[in-house]
């Protein structure tokens, strides 16, 4: 017999080792199908790491909550024209739930909830690099995507009807729901005419959400037709057609051993009213408790209450620097509340533009007061009465067309562009947010 040498040894080993594991049956990543190999449910629970799984065209029931649990780069993707009706039982997180999963993609699937109490999407705390791209859920009876990972981005989706009326009572269902999330971007995304908040960051630790080029809006409801698929099995609930139900566009809390950061840009919010509950203050913006806010570019129109700034709810107190943005057509363009003249000031507005507003400012109590020491200027107030905390003394101004101050230090960065992305000269702009009406 003749002796292998060290090489001829490795060589060998490595053969062995190639054979076991073909003996051993290792599975390989794959293809698999909706609904060739089963129900959704069925195909994530045979899915190893790197599969892909296709749902094909068409109509597919879910009785039960698909589940992914610890996984690794998986694909869940729809053909076009693919839609899940999911009618998941009573006290059942979600219709798609991923757990201890890391860089799994969702994407082109639509999700219909029959307006059964359970989320559409669920992605736990233990997940990180989660990817939901072009995505549609509706007519669910809780919130459409609940998304608590690391490192993640929801991009191109809708979320909309997703609508909680138990015994004909409105209950919360958001968009989209955060509580745990720690950089997530939200981009591209339209979200209108749910129940609660288009996008609602909870009373969790969430931190580094970026909320970017997103259309947030409520209209009348109309009648809902859905689950044709369960023949009626799953009755739509009572709905207040013809009224807005929506609470607000962004609405945001936090727990009180930590900050989150939120950076909102180029954002379109119109139309929270909420003719449902006429003494609700509902608002484009919801902005209080441990957070500090962003706000870049951004539109609120034909609100109830344009942006809402809580700044010290529950003891905790709420910054916001507001750069570049427009309000109009507000019951009221910006309503500043719980604020004490002692505390130090948080509250900074730069380059805004507010038109058309009943009322430009309201501060309740009366007493509360953020502004002042140059925390408002470059303001411009059309078809409006500019309120005193906007000194005419920092370029704030109630005319059009008038010059207005400097670019502050603070503001400097942010202030670059305007509405219009016109560049903004670094000195003596034109007071507002852009010089003609959008």
């Amino acid at each position: 017999m003749r002796r292998v040498g060290k090489a001829g040894g490795w060589v060998w080993s490595g053969l062995c080792l190639v054979a076991w594991c073909l003996a051993a049956g290792e599975a390989q990543a794959v293809t698999r199908y909706v609904p060739e190999e089963g129900t959704l449910d069925q195909v994530l629970a045979r899915v190893i790491n790197g599969d892909t799984v296709v749902v094909r065209a068409g109509n597919h029931r879910l009785l039960k909550m698909a589940l992914l649990s610890r996984r690794n780069d998986v694909t869940i993707r729809g053909e076009p024209g693919a839609i899940v009706y999911s009618a998941v039982p009573a006290g059942t997180t979600a219709a798609l739930r991923l757990s201890s999963c890391n860089r799994v993609v969702i994407s082109d699937l639509t999700i219909e909830g029959a307006f059964q109490a359970a989320r559409g999407i669920k992605i736990d705390s233990t997940c990180s690099f989660i990817t939901i791209r072009n995505c549609e859920v509706t007519h669910c009876g809780n919130h459409g995507i609940d998304i608590d990972s690391r490192d993640s981005t929801i991009v191109d989706c809708r979320t909309h009807h997703n609508l909680a009326f138990p015994g004909g009572v409105r209950g919360d269902a958001h968009g989209i729901v955060i509580l745990a999330s720690q950089r997530l971007l939200i981009e591209r995304c339209t979200s209108y005419c749910n129940s609660g908040d288009s996008i609602q960051a909870d009373r969790g630790a969430w931190n580094e959400i970026t909320i970017r080029n997103c259309d947030l809006y409520d209209e009348p409801l109309t009648a809902q037709t859905v689950n044709p698929i369960f023949n009626g099995a799953f009755p739509n609930p009572t709905l207040p057609i013809g009224q807005t139900v929506s609470e607000n566009a962004i609405d945001t809390k936090h727990v009180s051993t930590s900050r989150g950061i939120l950076r909102l840009q180029d954002l379109r919010m119109r139309g929270f009213t909420m003719t449902v509950a006429p003494t609700f203050n509902a608002s484009a913006l919801v902005l209080k408790e441990n957070v500090d806010v962003i706000a870049e570019r951004c539109r609120a129109s034909n609100c109830k209450i344009g942006w809402r700034v809580r700044s010290l709810s529950n003891s905790m107190q709420c910054k916001l620097d507001m750069v570049n943005c427009w309000t109009n057509s507000c019951a009221t363009g910006f309503r500043l509340e719980d604020a004490l003249s002692t505390n130090p000031q948080q509250i900074r507005l730069a380059h805004n533009t507010f038109d058309a507003n009943t009322t430009t400012l309201v501060r309740a109590p009366s007493t509360s007061n953020f502004f002042g020491n140059s925390m408002v200027c470059n303001t411009l107030v059309l078809n409006g009465t500019l309120p005193t905390e906007f000194s005419s003394t920092l370029g704030n101004t109630a005319t059009a067309g008038a010059r207005g101050v400097d670019v502050p230090a603070w503001a400097s960065v942010l202030a670059q562009r305007d509405l219009l992305l016109n560049a903004r000269p670094a000195v003596a702009p034109a007071a507002g947010a852009i010089e003609t009406a959008p």
